[in-house]
């Protein structure tokens, strides 16, 4: 619904954000925002920032002049880092220095940035991602640029290689990015002068440290200072994130579930990806517990309670039983088979790997 948000032209943009109010809470056109506001315990109000259509095609835009020359240093040596800076730095004698620097707690964002050793840092809403943050910080700094003198030469230092990768691409549909392009297509028509260069980031550079000290305090502050329009994907992970601790919290809950004895967290298992669709299928009903075997007979009128176990005749079946059986005691130790179904069924590959041979030779596995 975030995504949706961008763009009001679409058809069903009144239907799911805008529902009618003269329709009843099943009504199909309602039931997608208010019963995810109604899950969410808050209402579902994004704003986010419009990626902007631009009437001049991308490639007559400026390039920018982004150097990645610290990127090949070999040494991890902070000092060998400060040098090649400075030696960078001394390329561009008429250059004035801006740097720029985000930074991101738990539940705050906020950015900085110097021109020519001037401080300026804010904070930003609090679903901002730090790749927003940098990138605001760069769009602000061109900003503050932009209502200079014509005819600058301004040297940008950033420790942000991902914001630096994303403005060399002209076809970026990132809102922030293409303010940042058209930014430097105003500051290219009065003649001014704006290099990149990458710098890593806390590695003792006086000038930087300070911009970061000052985007780490902007983040204590009581209010947030810039109040700009987030791009739709800090919404999306931020009500992501929601839903997803509500489903963690939900499966925490889960007392009886059989599943939830085996896997304590609702997140994706590497292990049941196999390359037999049979074996998944097989390892999905040992994990709720519920197989053919065990369980016929709740649909077969003729039986009243599961099969006894084959092997040692014991009553009422059960998947546990299948690891427990005092008969197949010898064969689970030379496969190095636990007996516990949650160490037999856990997320390792190898593990389920042999367990599944374990109920082929038992003959179990052609029956769940």
């Amino acid at each position: 619904m975030s995504t949706v948000y961008q763009f009001p032209q679409l058809p069903i943009y009144n239907s799911i954000l805008h529902p009618s109010p003269n329709l009843p809470i099943s009504h199909s056109n309602k039931h997608i925002r208010l019963r995810f506001e109604h899950s969410l315990g808050k209402p579902f109000t994004p704003h986010p920032l419009q990626p902007i259509h631009s009437f001049s095609p991308p490639w007559t835009h400026t390039h920018p002049n982004i150097r990645f020359d610290l990127t090949e240093v070999p040494s991890s040596d902070n000092k060998i880092y400060i040098t090649r800076i400075r030696t960078l730095i001394q390329e561009y004698p008429h250059h004035t220095l801006c740097l720029t620097d985000g930074s991101k707690t738990t539940n705050k964002a906020a950015y900085a940035y110097s021109v020519d050793g001037s401080l300026e840092s804010h904070r930003i809403r609090n679903m901002a991602s730090i790749f927003t943050a940098e990138l605001m910080a760069i769009f602000t700094c061109l900003s503050h640029l932009s209502q200079l003198s014509p005819n600058g030469k301004y040297l940008l230092l950033t420790d942000s290689l991902s914001s630096l990768h994303s403005l060399m691409d002209p076809y970026s549909i990132h809102p922030l990015i293409q303010r940042i392009h058209l930014t430097l297509q105003a500051l290219h028509s009065i003649n001014t002068q704006i290099t990149f260069i990458w710098i890593p980031g806390h590695i003792g550079l006086p000038e930087h440290d300070a911009v970061d000290r000052a985007a780490q305090q902007a983040t204590s502050f009581t209010n947030i200072t810039d109040y700009s329009l987030l791009p739709a994907t800090d919404y999306k992970n931020h009500y992501r994130s929601l839903i997803l601790k509500q489903w963690y919290s939900f499966w925490q809950n889960q007392s009886p579930n059989k599943l939830h004895l085996i896997k304590q967290t609702p997140t994706p298992w590497r292990s049941s990806y196999r390359d037999s669709r049979r074996e998944e299928v097989v390892l999905a009903r040992l994990r709720i517990s519920h197989t053919r075997i065990t369980h016929s007979h709740l649909i077969n009128s003729s039986s009243q309670s599961p099969a006894p176990c084959p092997h040692c005749h014991e009553d009422n079946l059960t998947t546990g039983h299948m690891f427990t059986c005092s008969q197949l005691l010898p064969l689970r130790s030379s496969l190095n088979v636990p007996s516990s179904l949650c160490q037999a069924l856990r997320n390792n590959s190898d593990s389920v790997s042999r367990s599944l041979q374990y109920l082929r030779l038992t003959q179990f596995f052609t029956s769940i």
